[in-house]
């Protein structure tokens, strides 16, 4: 059986997933979909509510060969309690792009009660402008994005919790 929040093979017999931990229950009578879909919901809240994935914005200048103003913003990506497996929240926000292709290195944040910090290298092609997104994968983790929505490249996975 795969388990209906988080995608991951359940064992025969079993009841929890091993991954997330979400109970399976199986109802007796009619179409109960709308009470899976609260109990879902409810357990994503509780598992992933108040967990933000973030961007790290690196702003710094450069005079005389040095650099100055160095500032280091956190540029919230997402909700974790938002994400759907499979699919893409895009930030809404567009970067400059690369006039060649190149490996770009992504910095993002998950933060909850501590954070915990990613460094992916992304090979992308030539693009006026960039966007960044995260998709939700199978079991407790996800990908970053990073193109347009017609054409991205994707990181590797990261833990959401």
């Amino acid at each position: 059986m795969k388990c209906k929040f988080c995608g991951s093979i359940i064992p025969e017999g079993e009841i929890r997933c091993g991954v997330c931990g979400f109970t399976h229950v199986n109802f007796t009578d009619g179409d109960n979909t709308e009470a899976l879909n609260r109990m879902i919901q409810k357990y994503k809240q509780n598992k992933f509510g108040g967990t933000g994935i973030f961007l790290v914005s690196h702003k710094y200048a450069i005079e005389n060969g040095a650099f100055s103003d160095y500032k280091t913003d956190l540029v919230k990506i997402a909700d974790a309690a938002e994400l759907e497996p499979g699919e893409i929240v895009w930030l809404g926000k567009s970067f400059f792009g690369s006039e060649t292709d190149k490996t770009i290195v992504v910095e993002i944040c998950v933060d909850k009660n501590e954070k915990t910090y990613y460094d992916f290298s992304l090979s992308i092609e030539k693009a006026d402008d960039l966007s960044i997104g995260v998709v939700r994968t199978e079991g407790l983790k996800a990908k970053i994005a990073v193109g347009s929505e017609d054409k991205y490249v994707l990181s590797e996975e990261f833990d959401l919790c």
